[in-house]
């Protein structure tokens, strides 16, 4: 934005200046023409009349000049404010999607929280019913154990032993592939 106002400052200083310039060379150029036509006109001289009429009409024509090169500058200068307040416009735009941008982030990283939380509430259940369903099968007495009770602590030693084995391995994933340390963490919770 203030490299935008210093060439817009910049810019209306050479045009102010271009102006000057055409202004001062106009009116060279009017004075040499005004006697230039007047000794044509007559081949003894020019007479203080002629030189008069003659800059008085290159005068009018300079001032023409002048007022157009005025209206120009003046449709130049709308349109500079014009391009500076659509500019802005787009600032405010741009930072209204940056913001919506963030919100929909945002949305998005609590719509995956919530999913990992109803899968987890979804297994805890499955887990329940499973366990529910083993319990009444036993009161039953239509339940198998899968391990007699004189092979439950080599089963418990086992099954920690595989455990750890898994958290090693996560714990190895999570050093190699730092992006995937959330999904990963989640397992480790589980287990």
């Amino acid at each position: 934005e203030k490299r935008m106002n210093d060439l817009q400052r910049e810019q209306r200083f050479l045009v102010e200046e271009m102006q000057r310039s055409i202004d001062h060379r106009e009116i060279i150029r009017t004075k040499g023409q005004a006697i230039q036509n007047a000794t044509k006109k007559n081949g003894r001289g020019a007479t203080r009349l002629d030189v008069d009429k003659e800059s008085a009409r290159m005068f009018k024509e300079l001032n023409e000049k002048r007022e157009e090169a005025q209206l120009k500058e003046r449709l130049i200068r709308e349109s500079l404010v014009e391009i500076e307040k659509k500019s802005k416009e787009i600032e405010t735009i741009q930072r209204e999607v940056e913001n919506l941008d963030e919100q929909v982030t945002e949305l998005q990283a609590q719509l995956l929280s919530a999913q990992k939380e109803c899968d987890r509430l979804e297994d805890e259940k499955r887990i329940k019913n499973t366990t529910l369903q083993r319990l009444r099968d036993a009161e039953n007495g239509a339940y198998n154990l899968a391990v007699s009770p004189e092979e439950l602590n080599e089963e418990v030693t086992h099954l920690e032993e595989k455990r750890k084995m898994l958290v090693e391995i996560i714990d190895d994933l999570t050093n190699r592939y730092p992006e995937l340390e959330e999904e990963l963490s989640d397992i480790l919770s589980a287990l």
